[in-house]
């Protein structure tokens, strides 16, 4: 392929790089609509590495915390999203290691107070305390977790 054509499309693809973080099979599924050869991609990928336009760690660091911050997601529903996305289990690890144990116990509790308003939960409710339950494990958060902040803050 001529070099100018080249050009254009590493210029294409740092731009695309640069909008937002992206995992390297979004990249992989971007570079397929050039008709490059599989060197000529594989060259491509290898620059955006190595000048740190694709970090996948970055990119699993970011997600996870956006997605608990901003969506107010459990380690679980993070997990499986990354997990779904390509990510290895190692980057997982360490972009579930970044959510801080207290903020997350906070936004957990935040969430079981949220839905107890919402219907109104009477004490000794079990039916609502299930719904509650199947509410933040929909949001991600581990049953045992969800139980024990349950159990122990029944004055929310």
């Amino acid at each position: 392929m001529d070099t100018d054509k080249l050009k254009t499309i590493r210029k294409s693809l740092t731009k695309y790089c640069s909008y937002r973080d992206r995992t390297l099979v979004e990249v992989k599924n971007y570079i397929k609509r050039f008709s490059l050869t599989h060197l000529e991609e594989d060259s491509l990928i290898l620059e955006l590495v190595e000048s740190n336009l694709v970090d996948e760690y970055r990119f699993a660091r970011h997600y996870a915390s956006g997605k608990f911050r901003i969506n107010g997601w459990g380690r679980e529903k993070i997990s499986y999203n990354l997990r779904q996305k390509g990510f290895s289990e190692s980057i997982i690890r360490i972009a579930l290691s970044e959510i801080d144990d207290e903020e997350y116990q906070i936004v957990l509790a935040k969430h079981i107070r949220a839905k107890k308003r919402q219907i109104h939960l009477k004490p000794g409710d079990e039916r609502g305390k299930n719904k509650i339950i199947r509410h933040l494990i929909s949001k991600g958060f581990e049953y045992e977790l969800v139980r024990s902040a349950l159990e122990n803050n029944e004055n929310l």
